[in-house]
């Protein structure tokens, strides 16, 4: 689980700048989103960012929210939106509504498969779904949602991490040190003033 923990972090500290750095970080646990026959590798990237992006907003937000409730939502919608793209992407009827609505010359065609795309759709998030390695990372956050922290040192380049002691706030003892000096100058300041 600690490789689970590990992309989750880096995903929730990830910078979309770095397209090629992302996809070394993510292809092991989820292949399929890199990798789509007939589609341009532009077009598969640029699909798969969009996802990622999304999925990195939920994380984010999950890791920023301390109420149980909105966190348990937050990691709910990120596990469905995994499993969305899943559908779109591997679900052979999907596939096939898909292509009617690109084919189609008509609104009411359009209206016609589209509906029924979201019947389909809907049918396959209906069904617990097959565990897969990002999945289960997710699902494995969700489990530890006690132990993530965002680092309070405002000059951390990755401020989400998942604590390893109780009561750990800093993400590193070099995010610590500034706050810890300016604590010892305090405390040495006001015993100064005392004597």
């Amino acid at each position: 689980m600690q490789a689970a923990e590990r992309l989750l972090v880096s995903l929730a500290n990830a910078d979309f700048d770095l397209p090629t750095r992302l996809k070394a970080q993510t292809q092991k646990y989820w292949p399929d989103l890199w990798e789509q026959p007939g589609e341009k590798p532009e077009e598969t990237e640029h699909r798969a960012l969009l996802i990622l992006h999304k999925i990195w907003y939920y994380l984010r937000r999950f890791w920023e929210i301390q109420d149980p409730h909105a966190r348990d939502w937050y990691i709910y919608r990120a596990r469905e939106w995994y499993w969305l793209s899943r559908v779109h992407e591997l679900q052979p009827e999907v596939i096939v509504k898909r292509a009617e609505i690109d084919a189609a010359d008509t609104a009411d065609k359009v209206r016609s498969a589209s509906g029924w795309l979201n019947v389909l759709v809907q049918s396959a998030l209906d069904k617990a779904p097959d565990r897969t390695p990002f999945e289960e990372s997710l699902f494995h956050l969700q489990n530890i949602a006690g132990k993530t922290r965002r680092c309070p040192n405002p000059n951390c380049q990755a401020p989400y991490f998942i604590a390893t002691k109780k009561g750990q706030k800093f993400c590193s003892p070099e995010c610590a040190r500034p706050t810890l000096l300016a604590s010892k100058r305090e405390y040495w300041n006001k015993k100064r003033r005392t004597k």
